[in-house]
């Protein structure tokens, strides 16, 4: 049995199904499933029953449609019922301990779930059934430049109708990455796609200009603001901050949160600017939709 952990978009699961793929296994993988399923009795199995009964198949089967001999397990969304029951989960390892003959591989990822992983599989547990655990650090920037590098020529080979990678989108991704590979390559895509000409006069949805994480945080703690009269306008729109960091969100509310208690006159600013803040990582720790994560933003 093996742990993978790391933070996210580091090649975890990417880098094993390669190595998996060089050393001929076909690789098993566990998805949660969305719909009920039902025993032979005609009775509805719980989660933790299915994820037992996919290891035992997997263990005593081979797939039909894999071209290898071997075949390894992989493991990346455990079943949401052993947050809960750790004793079950332990019974199942010592279960596949005794029994499985094909190795598995755990994937975690350090940012959502860390307390997961060292409840599961504490020193103790890994030391009683010879788990070994393996850190994956994240990608440093320059290791970050040469993969999008190596990623431009291949996009505009194969997708030259319907986008140019340059280097000026390169260094815009660069500037806003902290070293996740799979959001960088995403948003390096989405940059980089053709616009028709009919659609170049629209305004809706230029950017003008790139905007990176020190400088959005310099536009949210320390706002430039025209006067109206008795009233003031924002000279830079929050929901266009707010647009510049949607797959960033929660890296861009911890900068906020180490650099806004110096731009705070009163104590009663620095309340509402804490509370506001605490309720957007609360939030940002529970949900996953964009555009929740966008307004949390927003009420900055």
């Amino acid at each position: 049995m093996l742990v993978l952990s790391g933070p996210s978009g580091c090649g975890k699961t990417a880098a094993m199904k390669l190595l998996a793929k060089e050393n001929k296994f076909d690789v098993i993988e566990w998805i949660t499933p969305i719909d009920a399923a039902e025993d032979e009795n005609k009775r509805v199995m719980r989660q933790g029953e299915r994820f037992r009964d996919h290891l035992i198949r997997a263990t005593r089967y081979h797939t039909v449609l894999g071209s290898c001999s071997k075949q390894l397990l992989l493991v990346k969304d455990l079943p949401n019922v052993y947050q809960e029951d750790h004793k079950g989960f332990f019974e199942l390892l010592e279960m596949y301990f005794q029994i499985g003959r094909e190795p598995v591989i755990f994937v975690f990822t350090e940012t959502s779930n860390s307390r997961l992983l060292q409840t599961l599989f504490a020193p103790t547990v890994r030391e009683k059934f010879g788990i070994d655990l393996i850190n994956v650090n994240a990608t440093t920037q320059t290791a970050m430049k040469n993969v999008l590098r190596r990623v431009c020529g291949v996009l505009n080979s194969i997708a030259g109708d319907m986008l140019h990678v340059s280097q000026q989108h390169i260094d815009e991704i660069l500037s806003n990455n902290i070293g996740d590979v799979r959001s960088a390559v995403l948003n390096l895509i989405f940059t980089s796609l053709k616009v028709p000409d009919r659609h170049l006069k629209s305004e809706c949805g230029l950017r003008e200009e790139t905007l990176g994480l020190l400088h959005g945080v310099g536009r949210v703690i320390n706002p430039k603001k025209e006067q109206k009269g008795d009233s003031h306008k924002f000279v830079h729109d929050p929901e266009e901050i707010a647009g510049f960091f949607q797959s960033l969100s929660v890296v861009f509310i911890q900068f906020l949160q180490e650099n806004y208690l110096s731009t705070m006159r009163t104590i009663e600013e620095a309340a509402v600017a804490s509370d506001i803040l605490s309720l957007a990582n609360v939030l940002n720790s529970e949900w996953r939709v964009s555009f929740i994560k966008m307004s949390h933003i927003n009420n900055k």
